[in-house]
């Protein structure tokens, strides 16, 4: 989705009315830019609800990966995000809205397979529905131009580091607030 699909349509859904409302505020808001993040992961989030974050730690656990539908998202990891911020910290950016994502599409069941491979942990994944949800992805063909060439971490890198993060904390996780996905 790009930027100026922005009033096309209006959401029905809380969440999305919420962040139509932000952006609708933003338009008449001189210092306002608007930062749509898709699918920002790392550590020091919501482990129990997040999916990498979940993944990691269920398989660290010896439970089961679980997927409650196979979805496409856009993720972007936390470090890139913040040499994004970075640049717009410093900068007058040209547009009210950005699309601040990869620009690159992942699915759920894809990331599962890559924490069970670096985590070398023989964990079963599990797809409750077959099929797929909706797309969450972005376009950020904006966000480039403006910019400048961004260098992504490599899926496979951001999450080797963020599985040696809940290794080394895994005895905090509980888990007893694994929220079952399926």
């Amino acid at each position: 989705m790009r930027e100026d699909y922005f009033g096309t349509y209006v959401p029905k859904d809380a969440y999305g009315f919420s962040k139509y409302i932000m952006s609708s505020v933003c338009e008449s808001a001189d210092n306002i830019y608007d930062l749509r993040l898709f699918g920002v992961y790392g550590k020091y989030e919501e482990w129990e609800r997040r999916f990498i974050s979940n993944a990691i730690c269920r398989a660290l656990k010896g439970k089961d990966i679980t997927i409650q539908k196979n979805v496409y998202f856009d993720y972007l990891w936390i470090d890139d995000l913040c040499c994004i911020m970075d640049w717009f910290i410093g900068h007058t950016p040209k547009h009210k809205h950005y699309n601040v994502c990869r620009g690159k599409k992942i699915d759920l069941y894809t990331l599962a397979l890559m924490v069970r491979e670096i985590l070398d942990i023989p964990c079963d994944i599990v797809v409750g529905e077959p099929g797929w949800k909706p797309e969450y992805t972005g376009n950020n063909e904006r966000l480039l131009q403006e910019v400048g060439s961004i260098k992504f971490t490599a899926f496979e890198d951001s999450i080797y580091c963020l599985c040696q993060y809940y290794r080394n904390i895994i005895e905090t996780i509980d888990e007893n607030k694994f929220i079952k996905q399926l």
